[in-house]
């Protein structure tokens, strides 16, 4: 409960109304203090919490998601999913720069969002404008573009 009491002092609107480089060194410290998973989900519930109740702006997200993606991708998928474009936006990026790079790919990337099935999902529950940019962030990397499967999500979603 101390934690989560810190965490909330230290994320309160005031403390994260401040400039972008600020933010992040304040975001990383945080994080640094205590990468553990439990206290990673408090702190990303705590941000959206408080974007969904717009008492901070979805700017912030741009800044924290790409920081928490270091040390846990998962919360890029739930981000994708999230009601805020402010929140998606960084998602459909954190997939491009993070989950489909590299020789892991797959399993990064494909598996994380759950295979062709949880891919369509993700794009079904967008908004048409933004199915585009995810399908472009997934393949942009040449070895997955190259499977039949990229080709099984376009037909359904195109």
């Amino acid at each position: 409960m101390h934690t989560e009491n810190m965490i909330s002092q230290a994320l309160q609107p005031e403390a994260l109304l401040i400039a972008p480089k600020a933010l992040a060194q304040h975001l990383r410290t945080l994080v640094d203090n205590d990468p553990s998973t439990g206290n990673l989900t408090l702190m990303n519930t705590c941000l959206l919490d408080q974007i969904q109740t717009e008492a901070i702006p979805s700017s912030i997200f741009h800044i924290w998601l790409p920081l928490v993606s270091q040390h846990s991708s998962h919360f890029v998928p739930a981000a994708l999913r999230d009601p805020s474009c402010g929140v998606r936006r960084p998602g459909i990026k954190g997939v491009q720069r993070r989950l489909f790079r590299g020789p892991h790919w797959k399993s990064h990337g494909w598996d994380l969002l759950g295979g062709a099935e949880g891919i369509k999902d993700i794009l079904e529950g967008l908004p048409l404008a933004e199915v585009p940019l995810l399908i472009k962030a997934i393949s942009a990397h040449s070895a997955f573009f190259a499977t039949n499967k990229w080709y099984w999500i376009a037909s359904k979603n195109l």
